[in-house]
């Protein structure tokens, strides 16, 4: 294929990333759960933070609740509460560095990984380091919220490293009113606040470049799992928490993708594929895990996978796989 459609990806996000969020609402008194379920995020999804979400769907519950709660600037907001220490098993794999540098090369390099849409990246000056960040999925409000909470979240991480109070110089938030900006100079009152540019952006002097981090808890990421940045790999992550939340239905999808029902069905023909056949492929590929891990009978991955007669299942694990599903653990068997 060629044109926009084919290049088109679902941009996604990991759980994690939509936890300090989560947690600044909880901590103010506000329940969450309505406002997930209406914006389309079965809260049970939430439960593993590197199960994939369409951004479209964590921003319209982050508005809806922000409107609704009379909460301006909730990325200011949320990110002066926020470092990496504190967002889990996401923050602390990019806090695995020796260095300010290395920690901010990795976090560029990590980004690809949990979510899809931003890009990240370091650029060298005279006497300092430019962090740099681009998003390209939103609009221009989410966008300025977007930057503010990862800008106020790398700088408390830097400040803990330091060990004291930490501001750069200068920050750059392009499309930030002038509300806003007062706010932030407030926060960071010895920053100078840029407009000027069409991507965020602020200083680190290079004396602080090879300060260390304090060593911590290094859980393990897979780094040889990039975010996909295909139309067909990305409605395939969130068919995957469709399936999750037991309601892998076109109807979800589009309204998590955005996109109406109609043109998803044509874009999906138009790549020789239908929606019914990608859910398949998708249960099969979760079927054959959950059978390697050998944690549930046969029956029991069927009923987790939506399927409720395993009769069913094994001719759709037949049908894609070329084996039934108690001879593929057969086979499974036979080499461990």
């Amino acid at each position: 294929m060629s044109g926009p459609a084919a290049n088109q990806t679902i941009h996604l996000s990991q759980a994690s990333l939509l936890m300090p969020f989560l947690q600044y609402l909880q901590g103010s008194g506000i329940s969450v759960e309505t406002y997930l379920l209406r914006a389309g995020i079965h809260p049970a999804t939430l439960e593993e933070q590197t199960n994939l979400l369409s951004r479209r769907l964590i921003f319209k519950f982050i508005n809806d609740i922000c409107e609704e709660e009379e909460i301006e600037d909730i990325g200011l907001l949320v990110g002066q509460a926020t470092s990496l220490q504190k967002m889990g098993a996401v923050g602390q794999w990019i806090l695995n560095a020796d260095t300010i540098h290395a920690y901010l090369i990795k976090g560029c390099k990590v980004i690809n990984q949990v979510s899809s849409g931003d890009y990240y990246w370091l650029k060298k000056e005279r006497d300092h380091m430019r962090f740099c960040a681009s998003v390209s999925s939103l609009d221009e409000k989410d966008m300025v919220q977007d930057y503010l909470y990862i800008t106020l979240v790398t700088i408390n991480t830097l400040s803990e490293a330091l060990g004291r109070a930490w501001s750069p110089t200068e920050i750059n938030i392009p499309h930030m009113s002038a509300q806003t900006a007062d706010e932030l100079s407030k926060v960071l009152p010895h920053t100078r606040i840029s407009l000027k540019e069409n991507h965020a952006s602020f200083t680190v002097p290079n004396w602080l470049l090879n300060h260390p981090l304090t060593p911590g808890y290094r859980p393990s990421l897979d780094e040889d799992s990039p975010m996909p940045m295909d139309f067909i790999g990305s409605l395939k992550q969130l068919i995957k928490i469709l399936v999750i939340e037991a309601r892998p239905d076109i109807n979800s999808a589009a309204n998590a993708t955005g996109i109406s029902q109609r043109t998803l069905q044509r874009r999906l023909k138009n790549y020789g594929t239908s929606f019914t056949q990608l859910v398949t492929e998708v249960r099969i590929g979760m079927a054959k895990q959950l059978i390697q891990d050998q944690e549930y009978s046969i029956t029991e991955v069927a009923s987790r996978l939506g399927y409720n007669d395993p009769t069913n299942f094994s001719r759709a694990f037949r049908r894609v796989t070329g084996s039934s599903p108690r001879a593929y653990l057969k086979e499974l068997k036979r080499y461990q």
